[in-house]
């Protein structure tokens, strides 16, 4: 982002890692200064909805995680996170108020649907996490880099095709001849001497099944979707000064919403009077038979409930429905990562669903487009590394 110019369009945050409400109260997980591998254990020892019993359970699962070489990692693929748990010693109470939360928002499932190998690699790299802080755009998501990755991709002799849709492709002799694609209504078709897929697995299959090895189909065909309902809400009054919160659902307490943001306290332009929220409903599959009208009613009852003093409705609300924002990290999942990035002489695949030695997330994408990188020179006689050893 330094690089393209985008940088200046982050706001840091201070020490404050996430700001969690239950039943009404609200509590802080904060960044601390803490030598490798004993990052996360304040986040536990601190916690004050769990007992002084609860946070011990924790500790013999914390130093396992910790001390298991990464190649062993692989082996707990077939167990899911719940059974890993209390395998572990970790108490019931600690599994429901801290580590259901945690793998909800960070892995999109339930502990019951998450792969205990995937659960491990998460907390793992975040014991060793160097850079602990975050930061929000102050504007949309697309915005914090489109135009200046456009400049600098025109700069450097590239070109941009807007408004344009991939529906096919043209195989012969086992290369891609051409891709079939919508633009501006008509049909046209695309040549190129080198492919690069970034969609998702779901969109992947469908378009390029035909380029796809026989073992890349049989992979492809498993990936289970986590789909997402975010939630948009316009208030002429100021509900908060705060820029993010989540949800934290345990004891009496389930929310419908996991993570908000008020928009209005992050972007550049803050002129505007109120509050914009969004929130994010994580893997909505159980939620899909329920009315807009009805997620906005449990939305705004959920915000009236961190903020207990604001009574305010929304003027204005919009509900999105997404299909796939990833893929469900379920046990015997990893095998999706043994993809081959060369699908044939002339097509590669990335994305942070092909990453191994990382939980999916924004690094593991940008780390697929590296590794591409470097296979893509090789391919030509240049033998380059881009991507390091540089987890976190």
């Amino acid at each position: 982002m330094r690089r393209i110019g985008a940088r200046r369009l982050i706001e840091w945050e201070g020490n404050t890692m996430i700001e969690v409400v239950n039943d009404a109260r609200h509590y802080s997980f904060k960044f601390y200064n803490l030598p490798a591998s004993l990052y996360t254990l304040p986040w536990i020892l601190f916690f004050p909805l769990l007992t002084f019993s609860d946070k011990m359970s924790n500790i013999g699962l914390l130093i396992r995680i910790v001390m298991v070489p990464f190649a062993r990692i692989e082996s707990l693929d077939t167990l899911d996170t719940y059974e890993f748990l209390r395998k572990n010693g970790v108490s019931q109470r600690s599994i429901d108020l801290f580590w259901r939360f945690i793998v909800l928002s960070l892995l999109n499932v339930s502990l019951e649907e998450c792969s205990a190998a995937e659960f491990c690699l998460l907390v793992k790299r975040w014991a060793y996490l160097k850079h602990r802080k975050f930061g929000f755009p102050k504007v949309g998501l697309g915005d914090i880099y489109a135009d200046e990755a456009e400049r600098y991709l025109l700069k450097k002799g590239g070109r941009i095709h807007r408004n344009c849709a991939v529906t096919g492709i043209e195989m012969q002799d086992g290369y891609i001849r051409s891709l079939r694609v919508e633009e501006h209504d008509k049909t046209t078709t695309v040549s190129a001497d080198l492919y690069v897929s970034t969609v998702d697995p779901i969109q992947l299959r469908h378009i390029f099944r035909e380029a796809l090895t026989s073992d890349a189909c049989r992979v492809l065909d498993r990936v289970v979707p986590v789909p997402y309902l975010s939630v948009n809400l316009w208030f002429k009054e100021k509900v908060t000064h705060k820029k993010f919160w989540a949800m934290l659902s345990g004891g009496s307490k389930q929310y419908l919403n996991t993570d908000f943001y008020d928009f209005s306290n992050i972007y550049q332009n803050r002129s505007y009077g109120g509050s914009y929220i969004a929130s994010n409903v994580i893997n909505s599959l159980p939620y899909t038979g329920l009315a807009d009208a009805e997620i906005v009613k449990r939305t705004v009852a959920e915000i009236h409930e961190a903020f207990p003093h604001v009574s305010a409705q929304p003027f204005h609300s919009h509900v999105r429905r997404t299909p796939y924002v990833i893929y469900a990290p379920q046990p015997g999942s990893r095998a999706l990562k043994e993809i081959p990035r060369k699908q044939c002489p002339d097509f590669y695949v990335t994305g942070d669903w092909t990453i191994r030695e990382l939980p999916q997330c924004m690094e593991a994408a940008v780390r697929s487009g590296y590794k591409c990188a470097e296979e893509i020179l090789a391919q030509y006689g240049t033998v380059k590394r881009i991507c390091d050893d540089r987890i976190y």
